[in-house]
């Protein structure tokens, strides 16, 4: 193969921001970004990288790779962009194909980002970096990182290609609805209009992957402050719309949210007063199926007095299982406050 000459500098966030601008996609215009994270190097190889004498700075790193991915690999390119916490480097250049994974290198931006979020946390300078990068990136072609269809648009995560062997990357630590909604902020505070005045983007919520999550602490994103309803107790006895939650579920903590996740599933914790509870995903609604407002900052359709068939509803945006509703002191119907963690 012809091998692609890469860029091979890196950039703060705000020149970067102004380097794609510079950009012209005349010949290739891709149609999604998919992220993966390096796994190596870790976070912590990387920094210490860094303290060599003399370092090993990210643009010799990045022709460093130029053997692995050419020589070794045979590839005609690498991913577009390495992001870490000391900046965003451009590897193959934005303006045409690169190599990241089988099923969608001819239409997609491949971006690595330096860490094992397997293990690692997902945050700091190498979580900003990555929101701004994918931000700018949305932003010069007008993509809509939240509107989403499998190999078609919106933000794709890695693992959610079948053809890659890659089935963890960009690892457990990195929530993708928490980075979608952290993206879509980004976009509004860079450059404030240019998404239709804050209207909520359009999703499509059945085909969105949700990621693994675990117990660990909060990814930084938008705390939705609802309406919870509780159901599944006594006299309100229902099957979960997922085949995969067992019985007994309304005993334990459980929320229900009105859009459809893939599994695995992430978690909910919900707030009220100074109690919480963590939760699993068990149910889809209340009232709607299909308004997944926490990807675009909305407000539930069903705070508006009538859901999206019409029906009379009572402004809830979650529902709690008795378990949950207990756990956080409401009876009934209350006002929570509600996260995804990671």
């Amino acid at each position: 193969m012809v091998w692609t000459p890469i860029v091979g500098k890196k950039f703060s966030a705000a020149d970067f921001d102004a380097y794609v601008r510079t950009l012209k996609f005349d010949a290739w215009r891709p149609s999604f970004v998919v992220v993966h994270n390096t796994s190596e190097p870790t976070r912590a190889l990387y920094a210490e990288w860094q303290q060599r004498t003399p370092p090993v700075t990210m643009e010799q790193w990045l022709q460093n790779l130029v053997g692995y991915y050419r020589d070794t690999e045979g590839w005609s390119g690498g991913p577009h962009l390495f992001v870490a916490d000391d900046g965003i480097g451009v590897f193959t250049p934005l303006t045409v194909p690169g190599v990241n994974t089988p099923s969608w290198n001819h239409i997609s931006w491949g971006i690595e980002t330096v860490g094992e979020f397997e293990t690692e946390p997902f945050d700091g300078p190498t979580r900003d970096n990555l929101i701004s990068a994918l931000a700018s990136l949305h932003s010069v072609l007008g993509l809509n990182p939240a509107d989403f269809k499998l190999g078609v648009r919106g933000l794709h995560f890695h693992k959610e290609d079948k053809a890659t062997t890659h089935q963890d990357c960009p690892g457990k630590n990195m929530v993708k609805p928490a980075l979608v909604v952290a993206v879509v902020d980004k976009l509004a505070q860079m450059h404030p209009g240019e998404h239709g005045g804050g209207r909520p983007l359009p999703v499509e919520p059945a085909q969105e992957a949700a990621p693994t999550a675990t117990a660990g602490p909060a990814t930084p994103i938008r705390r939705f402050t609802v309406t919870a309803t509780v159901f599944g107790g006594i006299g309100d006895e229902q099957p979960s719309a997922y085949a995969d939650v067992p019985k007994g579920w309304p005993g334990r903590p459980g929320v229900a949210l009105p859009g459809r996740f893939q599994l695995p599933r992430p978690k909910v914790r919900v707030f009220n007063g100074g109690k919480s509870v963590d939760c699993e995903i068990v149910d889809v609604g209340p009232w709607n199926t299909n308004d997944p407002y926490w990807v675009t900052g909305a407000r539930p359709q069903a705070e508006s007095g009538t859901d999206q068939r019409g029906r009379r509803t009572n402004h809830a945006g979650l529902d709690l299982t008795p378990a949950a509703a207990s756990a956080v002191g409401v009876d009934g119907k209350g006002v929570v406050d509600w996260e995804f963690i990671a």
